[in-house]
């Protein structure tokens, strides 16, 4: 006998009567009791009575307040449940329904806790709203008693609304705990005036939004230095700050917040450091400095100090000096601790006046710390003038001196003429002469006298007698400087023979010249020209006069005609070289050589206009080649840059000096066109600007400037120039520098820069803007900041963003990211406005979008090119590719992302090279599939640059898959559709199963029957 019965889970124990009956005849029947008892097996996965939990509490609630309880079921009777919050599925968001990224600040996770055995859910800590207003997780109940060990789970979505407490006091967002809020911000001195500095926001419990925000009256900020937005709290630079000037450096002032009621109110305090910035160039207490030093001193000698003064503090203010000599390199500077620039002679230089007397130099001094890039300049002209010292021993010009004179001459007749010169100048250079009396020597000089300005012996008593003892030795000392010390001398020898003479009518006397007068001769005039015609008389009846020049230093050239006197001259006398000659005639009688009488002829060389100016003519002026000068830009017209002097060493009228403007054609120095930027005065040598001058435009300027000799009744002398030589004395090279002023405010190339992030960034840096300032490095320091953000997210909302998830380096311009994630903002974009504003002046800047977009990783799509197309510049090839895709498809942007060799499942390929980018169509960013189908639209330019293949940048699991990767809706579809077939079957099953049964409940009425 088979019994079949259909049991019911519901049941656990069953009893039947069962009947039997033979087939004999009669039949024989008998019966008995059926009794089955179900033994329960755990199989069955147990449900929540509901899939989704809500519910609110308020954030004041004490901890260990029960917030919800979840409950699930479970069919089997051995069935044991426990509750558990699952691990890493809590999300958070704030009141304004942000998602709340990271817990640093306020630990969510661990807002709540859940009784295991009970699925009761508790408070764990203290609730903040302002922290999380709203926390979700799921809660996974397991069965521990499963069979076989396979688990049994199911899982149930929770949300807790955290409510405000009932106090409806306003309160500042994140500060509700707070009973005394405060903020602080640091804020750099010159910030332009609208600079938005922060956004307060307070909130109304009662949900309501505050649109009332002022600046309490008297709280602080008694410069007005900001200004707070009415309707959202916004606070703003209202006038530029100045650290300088201000007394207190830390600004403080309350923000009252009031609620739409006007009587509810909170009040935040808050602090704005002002910080200083370097934006005061160092500035010297004089225009210019002037020293004199004797040339005798050398190394460290401490010529005077140059002092600089920076109005800022800190190491801003710091000053360091340097010194600018382009020609001689003969000083230093150095620093003391008075922030002095100390000038000194360098080592191994040796000064000398009579080389170079005046030394034009430039300090600069920078502030600021050495490894600093943000340092300002200014300069100073130097003039040191070397003073003379005595410091050159008078010379004579013989070793030593032969004279003749007889017995009989009178006192007073001059005997010779001793000549010595000294290179120092002035007083240092004046020679005066004396005899110095040696011990042991013949009493010379009671004979003899010397002028100590001339150096002219003469005879100073009696000669009669001398003769017997002739030769006589004197010693003369040439002494300079007589009235200062020390003084310098040096000595020679001279010997004078003295003869007896004859008793007769005497020496000659002398007609011509006359001691008083000075005769006259034209400079150039050729050899041979007669200046005067000497006549002296003998006394000796019958005798005639043999004429000479005793020997000088003049005497060379001059010559005379010893039987008429004649005298001329032995070549062209130069005045500039020389003006007066002092030459001393002797005339001898020819009966009686012993009669011999001197004379002086005084001659005077008369100017002829035969210089040209030159700009080493002038004993007051040196100049350097080529002179530095500086001017600053934006100067008015008419502006002084430079005096020029030139030189003629004619005299009056011929040395009347012209200047003018000079440029060969194709010299290698001289600037061309100057006139158009300078004016020459071409009598003072004046030169002013002839036009408002740019740096930007032209830095310096190298002016050849000509020294010309004046018209004389129309006719000027003929010169020329050799200006392949650039030792020329008629052209002063002059370097104009255009000193820099802020005057270029910065400029971005750009208005619009695209880029973008990926959700998990895989770097801190997004991209760089740089804006170029065409001033010097003095002024040319630019400050970055961001002023405004807004997002515009996948579904195309516009949100303005009051925290910017991005950071910007104020000194380089590198934009970076703030955030760890931004899965949030996929699909979206971010425009950052940058505002690029001169860090000296703020009121020059200007400002670009930088528009970033948020995308996945496996959204980049990949190009392949054989490597060999790349040359040796890869970049530069990709740079080129991608200029022509966004060029000639502008409603498209590609933007690479990284150019690698060829990746495949087992490697890497060198032969080939992956060109990943991402795809940006009318400010949406498209997936891989998408960007791969609009490449192959386009892919002519790809075909030009060698592309043999496109799809996403990683390659997928199975090799032929690759390309397929790019239909993944393809797979999504049809999982769907297996997923949607699965249920229908399920349930076919279950009906099957429901009709089964019901026909099994039928039999087994018939079968008790």
């Amino acid at each position: 006998m088979i019994i079949l019965l259909l049991l019911n889970q519901t049941e656990t124990d069953l009893s039947s009567l069962l009947h039997a009956r033979d087939k004999g005849g009669p039949p024989k029947t008998g019966s008995a009791t059926l009794y089955v008892t179900i033994t329960d097996a755990n199989n069955q996965i147990p449900k929540f009575n509901k899939t989704n939990y809500q519910t609110r509490i308020k954030e004041d609630e004490p901890i260990g307040t029960v917030a919800l309880n979840v409950l699930a079921t479970d069919i089997d009777s051995t069935s044991l449940l426990r509750y558990y919050i699952k691990p890493g599925s809590h999300l958070a968001r704030k009141p304004d329904g942000s998602n709340i990224v990271g817990t640093f600040q306020y630990d969510y996770t661990k807002a709540f806790i859940i009784e295991p055995l009970t699925g009761v859910i508790k408070t764990n800590m203290t609730l903040r709203r302002d922290g999380a207003a709203e926390i979700s997780f799921i809660v996974v109940v397991e069965d521990t008693k499963a069979e076989d060990n396979k688990p049994q789970t199911a899982e149930a979505s929770v949300l807790i609304i955290i409510l405000g407490r009932n106090d409806t006091t306003p309160y500042y967002d994140g500060k509700r705990a707070d009973t005394d809020p405060r903020y602080y911000f640091q804020l750099p001195e010159n910030t332009a005036v609208d600079n938005l500095i922060t956004s307060l926001q307070a909130i109304d419990p009662t949900g309501l939004p505050i649109n009332n925000y002022v600046k309490v009256p008297g709280s602080g900020d008694l410069d007005n230095l900001f200004r707070v937005d009415k309707l959202n709290g916004q606070i703003f630079v209202s006038k530029v700050p100045d650290y300088e000037a201000l007394r207190n450096k830390l600004q403080s002032f309350k923000v009252r917040a009031t609620t739409q009621d006007g009587i509810r109110y909170v009040d935040a305090t808050v602090n704005i450091e002002i910080k200083d910035v370097n934006d005061n160039p160092p500035v010297f207490i004089h225009k210019n400095y002037t020293f004199r030093i004797p040339e005798d001193k050398d190394f460290t000698y401490e010529i005077g100090p140059v002092i600089a003064r920076d109005a800022d503090g800190g190491s801003f203010a710091a000053i360091e000096y340097s010194l600018f000599d382009p020609v001689h390199n003969d000083f230093m500077i150095e620093s003391n601790q008075y922030k002095e620039g100390i000038i000194r002679v360098k080592r191994n230089t040796s000064l000398d006046f009579e080389k170079v007397s005046v030394y034009n130099l430039l300090v600069f001094a920078k502030d600021n710390l050495p490894t600093s890039t943000d340092r300002q300049t200014a300069s100073v002209k130097v003039t040191i003038f070397i003073t003379d010292v005595n410091d050159n021993y008078p010379q004579f010009t013989r070793p030593s001196y032969s004279f003749f004179t007889v017995e009989t001459f009178d006192i007073g007749v001059s005997v010779g003429l001793i000549t010595a010169t000294d290179k120092d100048k002035d007083n240092y250079g004046e020679v005066y002469y004396y005899f110095e009396d040696i011990p042991g020597t013949k009493p010379a000089t009671q004979y003899f006298e010397i002028e100590q300005a001339t150096g002219l012996i003469k005879i100073k008593s009696s000669l009669q007698g001398t003769a017997a003892n002739s030769p006589y030795r004197l010693y003369v000392r040439a002494v300079d400087n007589p009235e200062g010390a020390p003084q310098l001398s040096n000595i020679t020898t001279v010997s004078i023979n003295v003869s007896s003479g004859q008793i007769d009518e005497g020496r000659p006397v002398w007609i011509t010249p006359k001691a008083t007068n000075e005769y006259m001769i034209q400079e150039n005039s050729p050899p041979n020209t007669v200046i005067v015609t000497a006549e002296a008389r003998a006394r000796t009846p019958g005798a005639g006069i043999i004429y000479s020049i005793l020997y000088n230093d003049d005497s060379r050239l001059f010559k005379i005609n010893n039987v008429t006197g004649v005298v001329t001259t032995t070549e062209r006398l130069d005045r500039e070289q020389k003006q007066d000659y002092v030459i001393l005639l002797l005339g001898v009688d020819s009966k009686n050589s012993s009669l011999q009488s001197t004379n002086l002829l005084k001659v005077k060389v008369l100017d002829e206009n035969d210089e040209t100016p030159s700009f080493r003519n002038c004993p007051d002026v040196k100049y350097a080649r080529p002179e530095i000068v500086s001017v600053y830009e934006r100067e008015p017209r008419d502006t002084f840059v430079f005096k020029a002097k030139a030189c003629d060493r004619d005299l009056y009228p011929n040395n009347q000096v012209m200047y003018d403007f000079y440029s060969p054609e194709g010299h290698r120095n001289c600037f061309a066109n100057v006139s158009e930027s300078f004016s020459l005065d071409a009598s003072t040598g004046i030169i002013t600007t002839r036009k408002v001058l740019d740096r930007e435009l032209q830095p310096s300027y190298l002016l050849c400037v000509r020294a010309i000799e004046q018209r004389l009744n129309g006719r000027r002398k003929r010169q020329t120039y050799n200006f392949t030589n650039e030792n020329e004395d008629t052209i002063l090279f002059l370097h104009v520098n255009i000193l820099d002023i802020n005057d270029m405010r910065p400029t971005f190339p750009y208005t619009l820069i695209n880029d973008r992030i990926f959700d998990l960034p895989q770097s801190d840096k997004v991209t760089q803007v740089q804006a170029y300032d065409g001033d010097s490095s003095e002024f040319n320091k630019i400050r970055y900041t961001i002023t405004n953000v807004m997002l515009k997210d996948s579904d195309g909302r516009v949100i303005p963003i009051y925290n910017t998830p991005f950071n910007i380096d104020p000194a380089t311009g590198m934009i970076s990211v703030a955030l760890r994630s931004y899965v949030t903002f996929v699909g979206g974009y971010f425009n950052l406005t940058v505002r690029a504003e001169d860090s000296k002046n703020i009121s020059m800047w200007d400002s670009v979008v930088v528009r970033i977009f948020v995308l996945k990783a496996y959204y980049q799509v990949r190009v392949v090119i054989p490597t060999d197309r790349f040359g040796d510049d890869v970049q530069g090839y990709v740079d080129q590719m991608l200029n022509e895709l966004n060029t000639k498809y502008p409603d498209f942007l590609f933007k690479d992302t990284i150019t690698r060799y060829h990746k495949t499942l087992t490697g890497s390929s060198i032969d080939r090279t992956d060109v990943c980018m991402v795809v940006i169509q009318k400010d949406k960013v498209l997936d891989s599939y998408q960007a791969t189908r609009e490449l192959n639209k386009i892919n002519d330019v790809l075909r030009k640059y060698g592309s043999v293949s496109t799809g996403p940048c990683e390659p997928v699991s199975t090799a032929r898959l690759e390309g397929w990767v790019a239909f993944w809706w393809v797979l999504v579809a049809f999982a769907i559709f297996i997923f949607v077939a699965t249920l229908i079957l399920i349930y076919a099953i279950w009906a099957l199963y429901r009709n089964y049964r019901n026909y099994m409940n039928t039999q087994k009425t018939y079968l008790v029957q």
